[in-house]
């Protein structure tokens, strides 16, 4: 007989299921025997076999035929155990979530401490009962329960129908005007592709001119900004003074898009751009000199905090450059395991192109000011 060489499959020790898996293979297999026994073709073969696959004595699969036959189900009925009544409940919002101290005056109030779950089943019942957020409630108040809400997904639509924009301050240090700066990033992306549309940076907090530039950018469909583009139906922003500004609501109302203006503190209705704002942190400012979210020396010190920083035009360049890797070579699980790219190009619906004057109101982010003016650093924009 001819071995398998070193390193196949062969060689590779099965993985022992666990005994929740071989309660549940052995439920199937019963399952499947209990078929066999009333069409009158169950044999000790079949049972030899499922016990065999399973892992057990062929006794315990002829005690589960049994025991199937008088219940009329192959399945276990479940085993009893302790359940939350609303006296704990009481008791757990008395105490602010504490379940020691539920189980100790629990262990108080009874006659007989034998009749009170241990606290390890205490804390089983509550982890089963209670919902997260519930507890979380319990504990912190009610923001700390809609933390954990679930929350919808919206229906899927078609590209350039939803747009989402936001900015977002990246937690690194770079060189600008002679002094160590956070650069802002004002941004859109596409909700239905998660192609990120157009973006610009500047080295002060953003204003409606960054925002009127990053417009422009995911706007034009030219060799430099597309090939995505075009004018999205509607844009979610939230309510920042400089997105509902007079010249940034009269940009887009000279184009015809809808402006959602969202509540305050409800960053789930925004959560496309959200999702970008984190994979931003972790997937690129992470990774740059200077990012000041490094592992904590001490009290004080952080690691790498003395690392020579960039420059604002390389941090820009290094930016512009994940924005295009991220659109046309990061596969998303959500998206068929799609680039944003081949999600943008694999919707056949027509996007609507601006008038050749209409992107020419807005800013192309190379503006000069006065060099005195508070805005003297324009915001660079990139597709």
């Amino acid at each position: 007989m001819r071995r398998a060489p070193i390193g196949t499959l062969a060689d590779e020790p099965a993985p022992v299921p666990s005994a929740r898996e071989r309660r549940a293979l052995l439920t199937a297999g019963v399952r499947s025997l209990v078929v066999l026994r009333e069409r009158g073709e169950l044999t000790s073969a079949e049972v030899k076999t499922v016990a065999r696959t399973v892992g057990v004595h062929e006794r315990t699969v002829w005690r589960r035929l049994e025991r199937a036959r008088a219940a009329g189900t192959a399945d276990l009925a479940p085993r009893s155990r302790y359940c939350v009544t609303d006296e704990v409940r009481i008791k757990l919002a008395y105490y602010r979530g504490n379940i020691k101290r539920v189980h100790q005056e629990m262990l108080e109030e009874a006659d007989d401490p034998k009749q009170v779950p241990s606290l390890t089943t205490l804390h089983r019942a509550v982890k089963l009962d209670l919902a997260p957020g519930d507890l979380a409630g319990l504990r912190s108040g009610i923001p700390a329960s809609r933390a954990l809400d679930p929350h919808l997904k919206r229906p899927p639509t078609c590209r350039n129908e939803e747009w989402e924009g936001d900015h977002k301050q990246a937690p690194v240090l770079v060189w600008a005007d002679g002094r160590l700066v956070k650069p802002w990033i004002t941004w859109f992306c596409d909700c239905h592709t998660g192609v990120t549309m157009g973006w610009a940076v500047t080295p002060h907090y953003p204003h409606r001119g960054s925002i009127l530039a990053a417009l422009r950018s995911c706007i034009l469909t030219d060799d430099i900004h597309g090939p995505a583009g075009g004018l999205p139906r509607r844009i979610r922003i939230d309510r920042g003074k400089d997105f509902l500004s007079r010249a940034v609501t009269q940009a887009m109302g000279s184009f015809g898009v809808h402006v959602d203006v969202l509540p305050p503190y409800t960053l789930h209705l925004k959560g496309s751009i959200e999702n970008l704002n984190r994979a931003a942190t972790s997937m690129f400012f992470s990774t740059l000199p200077r990012y000041t979210k490094t592992q904590k020396l001490d009290t004080k010190h952080r690691a790498e905090e003395k690392d020579p920083a960039l420059t604002f035009e390389n941090f820009v360049d290094l930016f512009a450059q994940w924005v295009r890797t991220r659109n046309t070579e990061h596969r998303m699980a959500g998206r068929g395991n799609l680039t944003p790219m081949d999600s943008w190009n694999s919707d056949t619906t027509p996007p609507e192109r601006a008038t050749a004057e209409g992107p020419a109101c807005l800013p192309d982010g190379r503006r000069t000011l006065h060099p005195h003016h508070p805005r003297a650093r324009d915001p660079l924009a990139g597709p």
